[in-house]
């Protein structure tokens, strides 16, 4: 298979790694706080209201919000944020519309799904609410052919019915598959195992961003820095908060790097 590279947003552009070099490869005047590749391209979108194309910069879409998911499903890009509208991208159609920011899309099942600050999980284009929660939701996350979910609340739940499979001290940022294993991390600098609690790593400031690249787990956050989890060496240090990690084939980025 394809070897991948590691892309990430900061508050001044889209950067790359690729186990050696780091690299920025656009600009952008604000936080970079989603990443998808959709038909081959690359795109982002974040602070700055517009979706982009991100090997050019062409603006596929604009805002005037931050927006904070991007999702693909059957050959078409959506996108979401802090308007509460839920847009397929290319053509600006409103698909669904929620009280509050929208802070995650996600795919499960051949369907998409949209969590939030309106503090539920909706299946998206039949606005039907599969689950309330008690805060933000703040990422989606499928794991063994089943939804979970995690936020403000403090806690991770599998969706469907509503089990507490871990609590935490702190909202909860991001949830991460590796090796056959449900991975969490927030702001409580803390990375964990989720099923068993264990703790693999320690960070010191909220971990906004997991991924996986080539066979290891991958962390960052405030505190500037990628690590590599299960050792804790630094990879990448950036000196600036680090949002959105996303693994994608070198091919993608092919003009860019």
């Amino acid at each position: 298979s394809e070897e991948e590279v590691l892309v990430f947003g900061s508050s001044d552009g889209v950067y790359y790694f690729d186990g050696k070099i780091v690299k920025k490869i656009v600009e952008r005047d604000n936080w970079v706080r989603a990443l998808k590749v959709f038909d081959g391209d690359l795109y982002d979108a974040g602070d700055y209201g517009k979706i982009y194309r991100t090997r050019d910069s062409k603006v596929v879409a604009k805002r005037y919000d931050w927006i904070t998911g991007l999702e693909v499903l059957g050959g078409e890009l959506y996108d979401a944020g802090h308007s509460g509208k839920i847009y397929r991208t290319m053509d600006n159609e409103v698909v669904a519309e929620r009280d509050g920011s929208v802070m995650i899309l996600k795919v499960w099942n051949g369907k998409l799904y949209d969590a939030g600050a309106y503090g539920r999980i909706y299946r998206t284009m039949d606005n039907e609410v599969v689950a309330k929660r008690d805060g933000s939701v703040m990422t989606l996350k499928v794991f063994d052919g089943k939804l979970y979910d995690a936020g403000a609340y403090e806690k991770i739940y599998r969706t469907r019915d509503s089990e507490v499979v871990a609590e935490r001290d702190g909202p909860v940022m991001a949830l991460e598959v590796f090796n056959g294993e449900l991975y969490d991390a927030g702001y409580y600098h803390e990375i964990y195992r989720t099923m068993d609690n264990e703790v693999v790593a320690k960070r010191d400031g909220p971990v906004r961003a997991l991924e996986v690249l080539g066979g290891d787990l991958y962390d960052a956050g405030a505190y500037g820095k990628i690590y590599r989890t299960r050792d804790s060496k630094v990879v990448v240090d950036l000196g600036k908060p680090i949002f959105c990690m996303l693994a994608v084939p070198r091919s993608v980025l092919s003009g860019l790097i």
